[in-house]
């Protein structure tokens, strides 16, 4: 009865509804946007979830025990921060600050919360910072790189780190009927 114009959730979930309505051609109307958080949001799915539903898709990241919220904007040139109420380092295996666009454990530190604030918070996640001004003019500084959990990678004897999502992509092609 009333047209959705904008749809939010989990990649996942929502590429697999997306999936759903386009190969029974069952697409709604396009809608305004579609905004993803939580896990990874990969190119496929970016591009099935766009087709879907008719709209741009715009992934979010957070972090809420941390105090970090950070968006995308047209460009999908990484993710703005709210440099207002948080700050955001990217730091080596030692704890130590890298340099701007070297990706490294993502640390924040919670600006707003007065009753327990979290400082120097390990997030987990694994990306780099860009503090440079974003082509569409906002002047926050953005996640880049974002890679995803630490605890999604293997480690290699050598000390390589090699993202789950590889063997992902590796397996995705072999036909279950082989096994």
């Amino acid at each position: 009865r009333r047209r959705v114009r904008y749809l939010y959730g989990y990649p996942s979930s929502l590429e697999l509804f997306a999936s759903h309505l386009l190969a029974r051609d069952l697409c709604p109307e396009p809608m305004q946007a579609v905004f993803t958080t939580s896990e990874m949001l990969s190119p496929s799915a970016r591009d099935v979830i766009g087709r879907a539903f008719g709209a741009p898709v715009y992934d979010t990241y957070g972090c809420n025990d941390g105090g970090v919220y950070a968006f995308e904007c047209d460009r999908h040139d990484g993710y703005h921060v709210g440099d207002e109420s948080c700050l955001v380092e990217v730091v080596d295996d030692q704890g130590q600050p890298l340099p701007a666009g070297q990706v490294g454990r993502i640390v924040t530190t919670q600006l707003v919360n007065r009753a327990q604030p979290f400082l120097r918070y390990v997030t987990g996640d694994v990306g780099a910072l860009d503090l440079d001004p974003c082509a569409c003019g906002r002047g926050l500084s953005r996640i880049v790189k974002l890679q995803g959990r630490e605890r999604d990678f293997v480690v290699t004897p050598d000390g390589r780190r090699v993202h789950g999502a590889f063997f992902n992509r590796c397996f995705h092609f072999i036909k279950r009927d082989r096994f």
